[in-house]
């Protein structure tokens, strides 16, 4: 038998986007979907996982939207403290891949906080 998993990535994005997300889910469009852990939705997405079991949910580890979850890091940041929005950007700087390591450990621990079980991992940027 073949599984076809449609997901959604951005979970946790905003309201908006999470109310679509499982729009979409409960009309048998989406089966999955992964969550941004470093958003002003993730607690609303969050509530929204845990009311409807039969979507899996994964990680969507972050590095080029909104701000991060550590603390003093450096080469990943603007001097505003937010992460760079183009990925050539970051990749050019002098990136730490500690600090990257750092970043997405603090976003896999707030999911694994958050009582949520993750089906899987994805981010926008996987080639590091």
């Amino acid at each position: 038998m073949i599984t076809i998993v449609c997901n959604a990535d951005d979970f946790g994005y905003s309201r908006g986007v999470n109310h679509g997300i499982i729009d979409a889910h409960k009309y048998g469009v989406v089966n999955s979907a992964t969550m941004m852990m470093n958003m002003p939705g993730t607690e609303h997405a969050i509530l929204q996982a845990k009311e409807n079991p039969s979507l899996h949910v994964g990680i969507h580890l972050v590095l080029t939207c909104g701000i991060p979850l550590s603390k003093g890091l450096k080469t990943i940041i603007t001097d505003e403290g937010k992460f760079f929005r183009k990925p050539d950007v970051l990749f050019n700087s002098e990136m730490d891949l500690k600090e990257v390591e750092k970043e997405w450990r603090a976003q896999i621990d707030r999911f694994y906080s958050s009582g949520l079980k993750a089906s899987h991992f994805d981010s926008i940027i996987m080639y590091i």
